[in-house]
């Protein structure tokens, strides 16, 4: 590791040891487009599976990582390039990294999110993490309309939600 230019000190390398961290792994991690990474990111990325072929996945997606930092957290929280597709493909294109983290912490597939912006067109990235937050899905929208609750926004959806007035007794208890 010290020809590979990681002069660290003993803690460091004992860590990267035990994590598998290699001159050939660190090599290819420099490569990856965001220079060399510092030797704490490369044992963290080590720890989380981050591979460069990991982020050329996702640079193929047309996604533009911006650091280690940023790979490492699509890595823990699973956004993966079909991930990133399909949020594409539900027509939710140019995301931020933030916003692909926030949809996955909160559990949004690409099917909830397509499901949402066809029953509200123009709905955004927030609106579709906002309507998994309060649980709002095609059942519930069903639910409001049949109780004459039709033509309701997004916002008012959730007001509907938070009320529990759709609620049955099973879910109040």
């Amino acid at each position: 590791m010290k020809a590979a230019g990681y002069d660290v000190d003993l803690d460091k390398f004992i860590a990267m040891k035990i994590q598998d961290v290699t001159p050939e792994y660190a090599q290819a991690m420099a490569q990856s487009g965001f220079g060399k990474p510092s030797a704490d990111e490369l044992i963290a990325c080590k720890i989380h599976g981050v591979t460069p072929d990991y982020i050329s996945g996702l640079k193929l997606q047309g996604f533009q990582l911006k650091s280690f930092q940023d790979a490492i957290s699509f890595r823990i929280f699973e956004v993966t390039p079909e991930f990133v597709a399909g949020m594409k493909g539900a027509g939710f294109s140019d995301l931020t990294s933030q916003q692909l983290v926030a949809l996955r912490v909160q559990g949004v597939t690409p099917e909830y999110a397509q499901q949402i912006a066809r029953e509200y067109p123009g709905a955004s990235v927030e609106d579709v993490i906002k309507t998994r937050i309060f649980r709002i899905d095609a059942s519930f929208i069903e639910s409001a309309k049949k109780h004459g609750f039709t033509h309701l926004s997004l916002e008012k959806l959730v007001q509907l939600r938070i009320t529990g007035l759709l609620d049955d007794e099973s879910v109040k208890q």
